[in-house]
């Protein structure tokens, strides 16, 4: 009888292990899909508002660039378009129309939006791309600000505008991620 009391604990025993590996496994799996669920489909707001209306108003900002004269500052739709057609070569009183764009635009997202690894903003993005027609931006981007980085992204805002040229559109890109 002793012995059949031994081989029925031993035989308790092993199912219970047996039930304790099938839990560990299930957890570890029912992990995995909590953390593929959080990381994955960010929320995405392709034409927001406040993105759009600050495209609009900063591409009208005055910069420290003049034209001819210094009561005649350029604007950053000025200076867009002039960094593109001139490839950066018209200078300003600060440097060149390219590097004055991108000074002006990192100073006003690090203002709006400053962005870091502790901060609420993850990242802001800012890309210049020109085109034939409005439906061939096909990554001839011609210049790229960008501050933070896109670690811990969990929702993305963005808006565009384009610039009207002769012989084509210059398109400008806002995006701005939100984390945790």
């Amino acid at each position: 009888m002793d012995k059949e009391l031994r081989v029925k604990n031993k035989k308790s025993q092993q199912e219970i292990v047996g039930f304790m590996i099938i839990i560990v496994i299930v957890v570890i799996v029912g992990v995995i899909f909590l953390g593929i669920y959080l990381r994955g489909d960010k929320q995405i707001v392709k034409d927001d508002a406040e993105l759009r209306n600050f495209l609009t108003s900063s591409l009208r900002y005055t910069s420290e660039c003049y034209k001819d004269n210094e009561p005649n500052y350029r604007t950053l739709e000025d200076l867009a378009i002039d960094c593109y057609q001139n490839n950066g070569r018209t200078t300003c009183l600060n440097g060149t129309s390219c590097s004055v764009l991108n000074s002006t635009y990192n100073w006003l997202l690090a203002r709006l939006w400053p962005s870091g690894k502790d901060r609420p903003i993850k990242y802001s993005k800012m890309t210049f791309e020109y085109a034939r027609n409005s439906s061939d931006y096909s990554g001839n981007k011609f210049m790229t600000i960008k501050q933070g980085n896109e670690t811990g992204c969990l929702s993305v805002k963005s808006a565009e505008q384009a610039l009207s040229l002769e012989e084509g559109n210059i398109l400008v890109n806002i995006e701005i991620c939100k984390g945790s």
